[in-house]
């Protein structure tokens, strides 16, 4: 069995540190995450907001339908004793 020598590759002192448009594409990615997840919140924020009034809404119209269901209860059977 022969044995063959090796050849050394040297590295160089660069090679193992990010390139710049490694860098680059980096921190572009970063800043779509953080305006999208910006985003996101707002979207998320304002329709919580939209819906907690919505609720408010639904709750003020089903009160004054029940008033105003109670009070032509009222007025019928006043109406059927005369």
């Amino acid at each position: 069995m022969e044995l063959v020598p090796v050849r050394r590759v040297t590295v160089a002192s660069n090679a193992a540190a990010p390139t710049s448009i490694h860098q680059e594409v980096i921190v572009g990615a970063l800043v779509a995450l953080g305006i999208i997840l910006i985003v996101l919140w707002a979207v998320l924020w304002l329709g919580f907001h939209i819906v907690a009034g919505f609720i408010h809404l639904l709750i003020v119209i089903g009160i004054i339908l029940l008033v105003w269901g109670l009070i032509k209860r009222g007025a019928r059977a006043v109406d059927r004793h005369m």
